[in-house]
């Protein structure tokens, strides 16, 4: 569904563009990375640095101190459970806000003595606010609250079109819920229990849709041979020495695998999966790597701008003591930076291309594309695979899953 059909403004349409999110479907499957959970505790039971929201009348005029370069602190005494509490919030310098009387809930952390430094304040019943609250990874011009707004209008826009995709007797047989429940408790969640199982039948439609995915690949390459990567493996290991950190069993044993794919005369068609920062990057780097040792180009996709640019940052660390050229492609760029990164990928003078799906473009060609790393936290469709794939002869193929919350 278009996010016109939602009623989104167009500033906010323009917004998420930015972040790959084009549509209802990726408005829903913008997952939460974390959650909060808001709980009132007396105040008898609180203890130095405690988070703590609570829920009081202001007794005291609002006073603000100003300091440095656009810096202030504003201060006032809320009243709660007949104890005076001294609150701090910094550079919100309105003293009208904070109005003798008003009943305020504040959010903040407990530094002892009475006083409480906040990070946040709103004028809603804290009856209205306890409970789980989703928070979302977003971009200057979309808050949190405008992230509330925009998922309940794409709840209540498509949720109830959205038709399972696991086949019922497997849905049955690992009790798992039905998608439109999971994506509603994912976002409204009663409780972390109601958390875990959506995430649970999320991520077991993830890894079944791929596993199809990659079983269609690999009948319809089934014929064709790959191509075979002329490298040295002690060259490419020797790319450890740039490291800070011994490379563990796990991803060791992970990139030796990939090099066998790599060298063989097979397609790969490879996932590799793990936790959050179990180093899956890293792995990845070594098989484009050895891609370039092979006189070959690789390419790195991303789901959003953002996390091509970190990808970006993050490869040209490691190979800063290597002749490797990276380079970042996406809408953002100027026109003249897009056809200059252009016109070298196609004369072979950038050996890694990282972007998102500007990279499916039609002008986008690469001089010898040998390998094609995917970052599945948001997945591609078949389609746009097949049309990057398509930009080399018998292109390897890796699939890696970078977390699919953050919070697990």
């Amino acid at each position: 569904m278009e996010l016109k059909k939602l009623k989104i403004t167009d500033k906010k349409i323009e917004l998420l563009t930015l972040m790959g999110i084009d549509s209802g479907e990726g408005l829903l499957t913008h997952y939460p990375f974390r959650y909060e959970e808001i709980v009132q505790k007396p105040f008898n039971e609180w203890q130095k640095d405690d988070k703590i929201t609570c829920e009081g009348i202001i007794v005291s005029q609002a006073r603000v101190l100003r300091f440095g370069s656009n810096r202030s602190m504003t201060k006032f005494s809320i009243l709660i459970d007949e104890e005076v509490i001294d609150c701090t919030i910094y550079n919100r310098p309105w003293t009208s806000a904070f109005a003798m009387e008003k009943k305020i809930t504040v959010m903040g952390t407990y530094q002892g003595d009475h006083k409480l430094v906040c990070t946040n304040y709103n004028f809603q019943p804290i009856s209205e606010q306890i409970g789980l609250h989703p928070v979302y990874s977003t971009r200057e011009g979309i808050s949190q609250k405008d992230w509330q707004k925009l998922i309940q209008k794409a709840i209540d826009g498509m949720l109830r079109e959205v038709e399972d995709v696991i086949p019922e007797d497997y849905r049955q047989k690992y009790h798992l819920l039905h998608k439109r429940d999971a994506l509603y408790f994912i976002h409204k969640p009663p409780s972390m229990n109601h958390v875990k199982q959506a995430i649970r039948t999320l991520k077991y439609e993830e890894f079944l849709m791929f596993q199809l995915c990659m079983q269609s690949m690999r009948l319809e390459n089934s014929q064709n041979r790959g191509i075979e990567k002329h490298f040295s493996i002690d060259q490419v290991m020797e790319l450890k020495r740039s490291l800070a950190f011994e490379l563990t069993e796990d991803q060791q044993n992970a990139i030796m695998d990939i090099l066998h794919d790599l060298s063989s005369s097979k397609s790969m068609m490879r996932l590799v999966q793990g936790d959050v920062g179990c180093g899956k990057t890293m792995v990845a780097a070594f098989a484009l790597y050895a891609c370039i040792c092979a006189h070959k180009q690789g390419a790195f996709m991303a789901p959003t701008e953002l996390l091509a640019k970190q990808h970006t940052a993050n490869l040209k660390r490691l190979f800063a003591d290597h002749d490797v050229v990276i380079e970042l492609y996406c809408s953002s760029l100027k026109n003249s930076e897009k056809k200059d990164i252009l016109e070298r990928l196609k004369n072979n003078q950038i050996d890694i291309l990282i972007g998102t799906h500007a990279l499916f473009q039609e002008d986008v060609n690469f001089y010898d594309l040998g390998l094609v790393i995917a970052d599945e936290q948001h997945r591609f469709g078949v389609q746009q695979r097949r049309a990057l794939l398509a930009k080399g002869e018998k292109v390897d193929f890796l699939s890696a899953s970078f977390g699919f919350f953050i919070l697990w």
